[in-house]
């Protein structure tokens, strides 16, 4: 049983891809963490047509990107989920040393499910079941390869020929309110937390990674030419900031707790 299930036929084939993907977590955890990555590109542009933001030609960075400032106010976890499967994406298509692991291509099923279920609420008022862990179906599926190509093909197919959507002012307000609600039900946790702010502080030029880049767990030290924020900066009196920003110069910026 999958966890990407809809009665909504508008996004049958998003649910379809979704599963492929899930259905992949235990036979090729790399070849699920691409597909997964597929279905959040595929989903991202159609939340970017139904919202009328246009552009979703840009790649999966800036479709994200242009959500997150677009005033629309989509739940941070839900931006920071696409954001995850995107990377993991890349890191299994274009990383020979990545290694996709069944534990990671299981995270990504429930960051993948939460957008989903968040999608579903906003854009079909579906009731979304609760999410349950899947089963190795190694013995059960063989092959999936001939399915996902024409699953993505029809996605295409049904993106291109779509019609121009007018969305009312009740109807915008009636999503920002779904928006909210699901922020307050799905808050970001320590992690997620981190992950957002060293995005945020990547975008804006500097090198951030809090499991890498940490003073307190790995004595992570400033390199002259490189602008680095290191996450858990030891302060004199033993406590810790959140963040220390030491410019190429070595100046240095400290973000207290």
């Amino acid at each position: 049983m999958s966890n990407f299930n809809t009665s909504d036929k508008n996004y049958h084939e998003y649910a379809k891809l979704a599963s492929s993907a899930e259905s992949l977590i235990f036979s090729d955890p790399r070849s699920s963490l691409t597909v997964f990555g597929t279905f959040g590109e595929q989903l991202t542009r159609e939340i970017m047509h139904l919202d009328g933001l246009g552009d979703w030609e840009l790649n999966q960075k800036a479709r994200i990107d242009k959500m997150r400032y677009s005033g629309n106010g989509y739940p941070d976890t839900v931006l920071l989920a696409l954001d995850e499967i995107r990377r993991k994406r890349n890191g299994a298509t274009h990383d020979n040393q990545f290694i996709a692991t069944k534990g990671e291509a299981l995270k990504i099923d429930q960051k993948a499910y939460l957008v989903w279920k968040w999608f579903l609420e906003s854009f079909s008022l579906n009731d979304v079941p609760e999410y349950v862990t899947p089963v190795d179906q190694r013995n059960i599926l063989k092959s999936q390869e001939d399915k996902i190509k024409a699953l993505e093909e029809k996605i295409k197919q049904l993106q291109e020929n779509r019609p121009q959507i007018t969305i009312s002012a009740e109807e915008r307000t009636r999503r920002r309110k779904v928006n909210v609600q699901f922020a307050k039900k799905h808050p970001l946790n320590e992690e997620e937390t981190r992950q957002l702010i060293d995005s945020q502080l990547r975008n804006a030029g500097w090198e951030a990674d809090t499991p890498r880049l940490n003073n307190w767990k790995h004595q992570t030290e400033p390199q002259k030419g490189h602008s680095m924020a290191i996450a858990e900066w030891v302060l004199p009196n033993g406590q810790r900031a959140d963040y220390a920003l030491f410019k190429a110069s070595f100046s240095s910026s400290i973000c207290a707790p």
